[in-house]
């Protein structure tokens, strides 16, 4: 490997770095939202389970994947 062959492997781990970052603010919004809607009874924990499961179901494959392994 050259030094640039280091620099470009280093500018994808960033990019990596900062959609981790990204998906982590995401998984915490998301269980706030759900959080809330059990608590004003809304939804029941099954409507709440479905309701994310379809929302995960429709993000890009990658924002899912990830999604469901930080659940």
């Amino acid at each position: 490997m050259d030094e640039r062959s280091l620099g470009e492997l280093l500018y994808l781990t960033i990019d990596e770095l900062e959609d981790l970052h990204y998906l982590d603010a995401l998984v915490s919004l998301l269980s706030l939202l759900m959080d809330c809607a059990k608590e004003a009874e809304i939804l029941d924990e099954e409507q709440v389970n479905q309701l994310l499961d379809l929302f995960v179901a429709k993000l890009p494959d990658l924002w899912g994947k990830c999604l469901k392994q930080c659940a």
